[in-house]
C-alpha cells in the first residue's frame, strides 16, 4: 500500500499547549534553575518558552517551521536570554 502525506496546512502535525496552569506545572516539574542553559526543540508559538525563559540563564529555541519564527522573535524582544537556532 503506497501512502503519501500531503497536508500543506498541518504538514508538521503540530499541536500547541496554551493552558497556563498546565504549562506552569510542566515547567515546575522540570525543576529548572536560574543558572541553567536550556535548549527547547520545537517551541511553536512559545507559550512554554516564555515560562522557561523567565526561569533560566539562557534559552536556545530550535524551530524548523519558518512560519513560527515570528513568535520566537517576539519572545527574543521580551527576554534578552533567548536566541533562535534553525
Amino acid at each position: 500500500m503506497d501512502m503519501e502525506f500531503n497536508n500543506d496546512i498541518n504538514y508538521l502535525d503540530q499541536h500547541f499547549l496554551v493552558d497556563k496552569s498546565v504549562i506552569n506545572a510542566f515547567v515546575d516539574a522540570a525543576d529548572l534553575k536560574v543558572t541553567e542553559d536550556v535548549i527547547e526543540i520545537g517551541p511553536g508559538k512559545c507559550e512554554i518558552s516564555d515560562t522557561i525563559a523567565r526561569r533560566v540563564n539562557h534559552l536556545t529555541c530550535i524551530e524548523i517551521d519558518r512560519n513560527l519564527e515570528h513568535f520566537i522573535n517576539v519572545l527574543k524582544d521580551k527576554h534578552d536570554n533567548v536566541d533562535l537556532n534553525n
